[in-house]
């Protein structure tokens, strides 16, 4: 598809690796030390090969402020697993699962108004968000990635509670229509041995964790990545190769389709679903960096004291927030190959995580969150909207 006032073209990219993926986390890591993974890539891990790709492509050397600013204009989304025709998305943070008697459970997570006597130390009024479980209540672990048909039913879904029966993506052991476990680790122990004194040679050993998408064969298919791009020419456009991903110059293969019937399928899928709520909910589908920490730099004190605002490019709607839940902060850095320097540490949150609102707008529309800002970025800067980060995922609670 190709946006004629601008020129920029928004392809399908699925990329399948040849091997485990190499992403590291922010620990340390030198000789004889173990690397940790991290458990998906981040955006800009992805998004930060594909520029390279069309770099070399172009026969650039990445030496000139110019060839740069063009490679940052390429836009992503995700990328999210994908198996088949199938998209996943992260298990968001507001579903609690219980077992009883071998049978799941899944509690949504609502805010909750606070009775005569209580109180919080949430900032800006905030309510507490929490299921309505008894109090011996224990959490069980599911399944790390939700289908696109199960993110869907759980984003416009108001009960209280959903049953294994009628929720099979909570199941101990799901189809991979409903959902698939996060990847497994890929262990390896690196050596390099000096032939005079047998012995390791300095430097040289170490160990290495990476993501392996194949999973179990006799159960699941390899599972590829999946993102949509938004290309600043034609040329560019124009992928079909092998190219490195991640650490360790692991290969993989780039292949670009311009029918994006993934993302098609998703918005028929999401045209079927009712959205005249003025209670909205947003769920974080990548990391999301904002300039406030956990709360979006697009949310703003109004005179009664609660946070509002709008996100980035949907100014027709004014949304204030009552609720959140959200991970524990996670740390990405670098390296900058355009200043020649580490990037500085800066805190994301995960994705998965939640955000409750309630539409401020007599009239308003909640369903263009719908119909036109469904997985837009709701990050504060510009260039990490391009890089991936915060996307988002919206529905009704």
């Amino acid at each position: 598809m190709t946006d004629n006032t601008t020129g920029i073209k928004e392809s399908a990219i699925l990329v399948q690796p040849l091997s485990p993926i190499i992403v590291r986390d922010g620990r340390s890591f030198g000789t004889g030390e173990r690397m940790h993974s991290l458990d998906w890539i981040y955006p800009s891990v992805f998004v930060g090969a594909l520029r390279t790709l069309v770099g070399k492509q172009k026969g650039w050397d990445f030496d000139t402020k110019e060839q740069i600013d063009l490679l940052k204009q390429i836009a992503v989304t995700g990328p999210f697993p994908c198996v088949g025709k199938t998209p996943y998305f992260p298990k968001p943070l507001d579903c609690v699962v219980g077992e009883e008697k071998g049978q799941h459970t899944a509690y949504f997570c609502r805010p909750q108004k606070l009775g005569d006597g209580e109180g919080t130390d949430a900032p800006n009024g905030l309510w507490p968000v929490m299921p309505n479980v008894e109090e011996d209540f224990k959490p069980e672990t599911t399944a790390g990635f939700w289908s696109m048909d199960s993110m869907i039913g759980w984003l416009f879904n108001t009960k209280d509670q959903l049953p294994q029966s009628d929720f099979k993506a909570i199941s101990p052991k799901p189809d991979q229509n409903d959902a698939i476990a996060l990847p497994q680790k890929d262990n390896r122990v690196h050596v390099a041995i000096d032939s005079k004194t047998g012995l390791a040679r300095d430097t040289m050993f170490f160990s290495t964790s990476g993501i392996d998408l194949t999973l179990d064969k006799s159960a699941i298919d390899a599972v590829n990545f999946y993102a949509q791009v938004k290309f600043n020419d034609t040329e560019s456009s124009q992928l079909d190769t092998l190219h490195p991903l991640g650490g360790e110059r692991r290969l993989a293969r780039w292949v670009v389709s311009h029918e994006s019937k993934l993302w098609e399928s998703m918005k028929k899928r999401l045209a079927e679903c009712p959205f005249h709520e003025n209670h909205v909910r947003m769920i974080l589908a990548t990391p999301a960096i904002f300039k406030d920490g956990w709360k979006p730099g697009w949310l703003k004190p109004s005179s009664d004291g609660h946070l509002e605002g709008s996100p980035p490019g949907c100014d027709d709607l004014t949304l204030q927030l009552v609720g959140t839940s959200i991970g524990r902060w996670m740390p990405i850095s670098g390296w900058c190959y355009e200043k020649g320097e580490p990037k500085a540490v800066r805190r994301m949150v995960p994705a998965g995580s939640v955000y409750f609102f309630t539409l401020q707008d007599e009239g308003g529309k909640t369903d263009h969150l719908r119909d036109q800002y469904w997985l837009q970025s709701v990050c504060d800067c510009e260039q990490d909207r391009r890089d991936g980060f915060g996307a988002a995922l919206w529905g009704i609670w």
